[in-house]
């Protein structure tokens, strides 16, 4: 099972992304494979002109794309 989590969080540290993390890491206990994406990583300039052809962006599009399960997290 290939899983995609989001942290949508701008600050760090962040308790939304440990608890994702903690969400990702039963996922794997349980036999799949994630990767964590972090919204505060990617070029906010390429977000806000949305520039999807922005390597960043595309790699995050690609893993999204690709994965069985997304799993989203963002601050209340």
């Amino acid at each position: 099972m290939n899983i995609v989590g989001i942290a949508g969080s701008p600050t760090r540290p962040s308790r939304s992304t440990a608890l994702l993390r903690q969400a990702l890491a039963q996922l794997e206990a349980a036999g799949g494979h994630s990767r964590l994406i972090e919204v505060a990583d990617l070029p906010a300039q390429a977000i806000l002109r949305a520039e999807f052809r922005d390597p960043s962006l595309v790699a995050a599009v690609e893993a999204v794309e690709a994965a069985d399960v997304v799993v989203v997290a963002t601050p209340c």
